[in-house]
């Protein structure tokens, strides 16, 4: 069984060679439990709130390297993140998406659950509409299997913004079982 704070304790265990970097974790829940390491801190904060994450933490300002976005399951939320943070990315930074394969939550599946299916569906769409309006901007690569993982490759330069044409997030839609 797996215990909170596993994505921190595998960043963590991923920077512990690189003497310059540093990790930070936002979660809208109180998660400063979840590993003691010099290198890490955690902001208890919503993490599409990026105005008041930049008060807090300003070094972001500098340039993310990686960000790994697995909060609120919803396509608006993500849609909030993703933007917000792009500009404070790196070129060759890499966002990495948790949760985008709907394939284990579809009918009869090893995760049955509708309202996942769909919310990740959404998400889907979502990250798909994000490269098509900005292919300029990063490369897009998912890896299917467990629950998804979606990676965006930052081509573009630190402060560079997304095109926020054609994407439009609409309601979810529902599935009747069969």
């Amino acid at each position: 069984m797996l215990t909170g704070g596993q994505s921190t304790k595998v960043f963590l265990n991923a920077i512990a060679e690189k003497s310059n970097a540093k990790l930070i974790s936002i979660d809208i829940k109180n998660c400063s439990n979840a590993a003691d390491a010099e290198r890490w801190e955690f902001v208890q904060q919503d993490s599409s709130d990026i105005k008041s994450l930049l008060i807090a933490k300003p070094i972001i300002k500098k340039g993310i390297d990686i960000l790994y976005v697995d909060s609120l399951h919803t396509a608006k939320h993500v849609q909030k993140e993703i933007y917000n943070f792009f500009e404070y990315l790196n070129e060759d930074a890499y966002i990495f998406f948790d949760d985008i394969d709907s394939g284990p939550y579809m009918l009869k599946q090893r995760k049955d659950s509708v309202g996942i299916e769909i919310a990740n569906r959404e998400i889907y769409k979502l990250l798909e509409a994000i490269f098509r309006a900005n292919i300029n901007k990063f490369d897009f690569e998912i890896m299917r299997g467990s629950t998804g993982l979606g990676v965006f490759k930052k081509r573009v330069p630190l402060g560079e913004k997304l095109n926020l044409s054609l994407i439009h997030i609409s309601e979810p839609t529902r599935r009747t079982p069969i």
